[in-house]
């Protein structure tokens, strides 16, 4: 599942879930509505009624805020969270609050030069110690932002290996 970046809708992820699907996954991306959490959790259930065993959930910037906050309340959590540039907290959801009761695992992705992201994804990472596996990528020398994360080859790489690992 896929939630989008407060300056976009779900066609951002456009491509991304095309090269997903190829690959063998099937893809729901939310077009948030305003009420990112409980639209996350909809959509969770949505699919698990579809049949879909492993849930994995991507978000970015608003999105990645979205996914961390709502996974927790997933019965059972999802497989695995990506947050991509996610904030602490956004537009009333709490993102640090939420990762402490994740089991999940999580990678985060921030750039170094992307405002407070980078800061926020260290302190999502260090709070939500108590997953299976956390993972921090900070993205050294670059400013890219959510979605954008994934132009580089290596950090699309990084997470299709996450999804990889959680997903098959």
């Amino acid at each position: 599942m896929l939630a989008h970046q407060s300056d976009g809708t779900a066609c951002q992820w456009k491509d991304k879930a095309d090269e997903l699907h190829r690959v063998g996954y099937r893809v729901l991306a939310v077009d948030s509505a305003g009420q990112e959490v409980s639209e996350i959790v909809g959509a969770a259930a949505y699919l698990r009624g579809k049949g879909v065993e492993k849930l994995l959930l991507m978000g970015a910037s608003k999105g990645g805020a979205a996914v961390l906050a709502a996974a927790p309340a997933i019965r059972p959590q999802p497989d695995a969270v990506i947050a991509l540039s996610a904030p602490t907290f956004y537009s009333g959801m709490n993102a640090l609050d939420a990762v402490p009761k994740l089991t999940a695992p999580v990678l985060y992705m921030a750039a170094e030069y992307d405002g407070s992201f980078g800061e926020d994804a260290k302190e999502l990472d260090k709070a939500g110690a108590k997953g299976a596996e956390h993972k921090l990528v900070y993205v050294r020398g670059a400013g890219e932002h959510g979605v954008a994360l994934l132009d580089s080859v290596e950090n699309w790489a990084t997470v299709r290996a996450f999804l990889k690992k959680y997903g098959s």
